[in-house]
């Protein structure tokens, strides 16, 4: 089993948006000892936030696991100070993540499950540190090969890369920056925003300004933030809806209509009621396979959310004990339960948008030509990271649209 299932496994259980390197870093965090160290330049990627460490972006829970973090954990890796953690843990949160090692072949079980994951700790701890050094091997082999450009010459091709801006451009961006820098979260959906409706006044007044700035304003504000431009094709918000369309039907989440015909305009006219509030975010009334722990510490009926609805329809459906529980398509069981056919346009373009959003997490797991090549990370991490919103941040029906479509650009874009 690979050190990613189990993350993945970890991360099912911990039920959280977080991605899978930022559990990393939350579950981790404390296992690293700084007592007795007299080099304060030292690189310290797990300590604790502090004002210098926020003010760099740096701290756990900010930016994504790099294989320098992975070499650093390695040799300070505290084998006690793990199996304490995990048993800290909720009782019901080891038994999950025991019958799930024991799915995968794994041999544990409550008792011997801290030691079971201070050894697959170790085994990625080791791998990650062994990929290091074969890119360090490969760098060291392009320097000495034979026509390759030289360091120098790198460098003045990396740094005139680097995008300039005149400073009058960079005062702008910059005060937007601090006029909006309790939403960063939304700057990404600001590109989106200005593609969909590029002469729309918006609810949320960042969008507005942002469209009001000069490209190049734009761009320097997204480059402030480590933002990419994104590259939009011709109507590729119904092009990618077309391919979403065929992975729900080979998937089998819809066996009736799909509500998302014409071009999916019932989604799209999620814009006509951007001022709804959305108080209930992703709520839990969806049905819930009663596994054990469920079983021992709640009452049925059982309830879930969309999401994990239907990630156990797809993984349940097979299994002939659990299958009267699954067996409604979940896109059939929101159109029947929730009476899509019936029910108001605000109400429908809202599940819409929750099914798309949802969905669009699951695919690239179960279809693989969707599952995109992860770009290998390098010391320089921050610059491939940036602020990007979650379910949780949503607040209007406007910011659940244009994060909905920033999710579908994702899946599907060729950039």
């Amino acid at each position: 089993m690979e050190f990613k299932e189990f993350l993945r496994i970890c991360k099912n259980y911990f039920m959280s948006d977080m991605s899978v390197p930022e559990f990393m870093m939350n579950f981790f965090g404390d296992l690293t000892s700084f007592e007795g160290k007299t080099d304060e330049g030292e690189s310290r990627p797990f300590q604790k936030e502090t004002n210098t460490r926020k003010a760099t972006k740096v701290y756990y829970g900010e930016r994504p696991m790099t294989r320098a973090d992975a070499s650093y954990m390695k040799a300070h890796f505290n084998e006690e100070s793990l199996m304490e953690k995990v048993d800290g843990l909720d009782e019901c949160v080891q038994q999950n993540l025991a019958d799930e090692f024991v799915g995968y072949g794994i041999e544990t079980d409550l008792y011997k499950l801290p030691k079971t994951m201070c050894e697959m700790f170790r085994s990625f701890m080791s791998e990650m540190s062994v990929r290091k050094t074969d890119k360090r091997q490969k760098s060291t082999v392009k320097q000495n090969c034979p026509g390759c450009p030289s360091n120098e010459e790198s460098k003045d091709k990396s740094v005139s890369k680097k995008p300039e801006f005149e400073s009058s451009t960079m005062a702008l961006a910059r005060k937007f920056c601090l006029d909006y820098e309790d939403q960063k979260k939304f700057l990404v959906l600001c590109q989106i925003a200005d593609y969909i409706d590029p002469l729309h006044k918006h609810v949320r007044t960042m969008y507005t300004e942002y469209l009001r700035q000069d490209d190049e304003v734009k761009r320097a504000i997204m480059h402030l933030n480590n933002i990419p431009m994104l590259e939009f094709e011709p109507d590729w918000e119904y092009s990618y809806l077309d391919e979403f369309r065929k992975d729900i039907k080979a998937l089998e989440l819809v066996t009736e209509k799909d509500l998302l015909y014409e071009g999916g305009k019932y989604f799209h006219r999620a814009r006509n009621y951007a001022k709804l509030i959305i108080r209930e975010k992703n709520p839990r009334i969806f049905p819930a396979v009663p596994t054990r722990v469920r079983r021992d510490f709640f009452k049925p009926p059982y309830k879930d959310d969309l999401l994990n609805f239907i990630d156990e329809y797809l993984y349940y459906r097979n299994d002939e004990d659990t299958f009267k529980y699954v067996s409604v398509p979940p896109f059939d069981w929101m159109i029947e339960y929730l009476d899509l056919l019936n029910c108001s346009e605000e109400s429908l373009t809202y599940w819409m948008c929750m099914f798309i959003w949802s969905a669009c997490y699951i695919i690239p797991r179960e279809i693989t030509s969707r599952q995109k090549k992860v770009m290998e990370r390098d010391e320089d991490e921050n610059s491939l990271y940036y602020p990007s919103p979650t379910i949780d941040d949503i607040e209007n029906m406007e910011d659940l649209y244009y994060y909905t479509l920033y999710v579908l650009y994702n899946l599907y874009s060729r950039n």
